[in-house]
């Protein structure tokens, strides 16, 4: 070293040079002084968790022309003291060394105190350094390279800020050697090779991708928020609550219980339909046309909260009710069915046409102004006078002597009989004694006996029960009557012994009970044919 320089050579211990010195030791490290100097005091500081000592001496003037003459702080270990009399004894005396001791003594239990700068007006000058940083990097990411730190002085002097200490070292980075063998990129237990500058990794079976990242759960196979979890070369999926399945695919939903278009919702092990309007129930399955509103073939869809119908053609109506029918177009009581778009008639018998508008009597099947009447499948013609047949088509005349009333024929006989008499005569014309059944054949009756100015039996009696009158040949009960009222109340049965019925001339050709055996005209009747 050469003379003059002033150098640390411990962060904590520091050797002075200076020219002429002479050797010193001081704990291990070495001095070279040969001038006397004295110390003035030492205060305790706390430094790298250590207590120092802080110690101000002054050179002699002979070095005032030396090139290290600086302000400076010098620090000793606290076991030091000793060590600093004698520095001080060889610098300046006996009388230095021992001020300095006691000094030294007294200042020790002041511990919090800044650092007390000396002033050592001579050629030296002293520089202290920082621990060592962190190691860089490593200056390669593949093969050898270099590491790099430092360190740098924090003196109070000038001269000593940024001044730097630097070290090196070589490093080696490879992926798969050296703590990056430890911390592996490789994956999953995969193998790491070095390759060149890089490296490949040797993934086990089922892992897959560049670092073994990709695993069998790598493509989500687990459905409706099952958990994956590696199983060897495959996976196993661990499902919610509900589901189920190697996939957790299966669930509650997957017959698609929702009926309507409802949403399937699993709810634990079972599941919930959300229904759309209208739609209720637990399987959406309640509609507003769950009652079949819809008639006639109909078909029910809902709207909101209601429905609507859409009727088959021919049909309307907020329920399709309004049918082809609903006009009632059958006639003659005839039975209505709708069919696609129309309708069908089932008439009653005698009656037919695609409306049952057709009967027996469509056609006036009844001529020469015959009255028709269906009767079954069938007609009857009422014919007019002077007309007979089926049709009314047949006009023939009444036998020789016959009057022709209302197609029949009449005979007024000119000869008396009793009354069982003149029934047997009527018999033998094909005829029967008169039984009156209209008021118009009463009064045609009465007009012709007039002309001949007799009294007629008729074919009445009540023979059979007192007060019973009856027509004989038919035994029909009478529907019309011409009983004498006015003189005398007509039938009387004078005497108990009229039973059979007259025209009587002398009671103005009105009816009245005769006896039977009494000889009277008579009148006979018969169809015209």
């Amino acid at each position: 070293m050469k003379q003059g320089d002033c150098k640390m050579e411990h962060n904590q211990t520091f050797v002075i040079y200076d020219n002429n010195t002479t050797e010193f030791k001081e704990d291990g490290y070495y001095s070279e002084l040969q001038t006397q100097t004295s110390c003035s005091s030492d205060i305790y500081e706390s430094v790298d968790e250590k207590q120092m000592n802080i110690i101000r001496c002054t050179l002699p003037r002979k070095h005032l022309n030396s090139s290290c003459i600086k302000t400076t702080t010098f620090k000793v270990q606290r076991g030091k003291r000793f060590a600093c009399f004698v520095f001080c004894f060889l610098l300046g005396g006996v009388i230095t060394g021992a001020t300095v001791f006691l000094l030294l003594k007294n200042n020790s239990q002041d511990l919090d105190k800044q650092n007390i700068q000396a002033q050592v007006s001579n050629n030296i000058s002293v520089c202290e350094l920082d621990i060592w940083s962190a190691w860089t990097d490593c200056s390669v990411s593949c093969g050898n390279g270099t590491q790099y730190r430092q360190r740098q002085q924090n003196g109070t002097l000038q001269e000593c800020n940024h001044k730097a200490e630097n070290d090196t070292r070589t490093c080696t980075n490879n992926h798969c050697q050296g703590e990056a063998r430890v911390s592996s990129p490789c994956l999953n237990g995969g193998a790491c090779i070095t390759v060149g500058c890089t490296y490949n990794c040797i993934c086990p079976e089922g892992f897959a991708g560049l670092m073994c990242e990709v695993t069998p759960c790598s493509s989500s196979p687990c459905l409706n928020g099952g958990t994956c979890k590696p199983a060897e070369s495959s996976y196993k999926c661990f499902c919610p609550s509900g589901y189920s399945g190697n996939q957790c695919q299966v669930t509650p939903c997957i017959s698609s219980p929702c009926l309507n278009g409802g949403t399937c919702k699993p709810a634990g092990s079972s599941y919930q339909c959300s229904c759309p309007t209208g739609y209720s129930g637990n399987q959406c399955q309640v509609t507003p046309c769950i009652s079949s509103p819809c008639l006639n073939g109909g078909t029910c869809k809902p709207a909101g909260s209601s429905y609507k119908c859409s009727c088959l053609t021919g049909y309307s109506g907020n329920q399709c009710q309004v049918t082809p029918c609903h006009s009632s177009p059958c006639w003659n009581r005839g039975t209505c069915s709708p069919t696609r778009s129309s309708f069908v008639c089932s008439c009653p018998i005698g009656y037919f046409g695609n409306q049952c508008q057709a009967t027996p009597c469509y056609n006036s099947p009844c001529l020469n102004g015959g009255t028709c009447t269906p009767s079954g499948s069938t007609f009857v013609c009422s014919c007019q006078t002077g007309y007979v047949g089926n049709q009314c088509q047949i006009k023939p005349s009444c036998s020789y002597g016959w009057k022709m009333h209302d197609n029949n024929c009449y005979y007024f006989s000119d000869t008396s009989k009793s009354w069982n008499a003149a029934k047997r005569a009527c018999y033998r014309y094909s005829s029967m004694l008169v039984e009156a059944t209209t008021s118009s054949e009463i009064r045609f009756l009465k007009t012709n006996a007039k002309r001949v100015g007799k009294t007629f039996w008729l074919g009445g009696s009540d023979l059979v029960t007192e007060g019973v009158w009856v027509w004989t040949a038919s035994g029909r009960k009478f529907t019309v009557t011409d009983w004498h009222t006015r003189t005398i109340h007509e039938p009387n049965n004078q005497n108990g012994i009229e039973h059979c019925l007259n025209i009587n001339e002398n009671l103005d050709y009105e009816w009245n009970d005769g006896q039977c055996l009494e000889s009277n005209n008579y009148i006979c009747k018969k169809p015209l044919m």
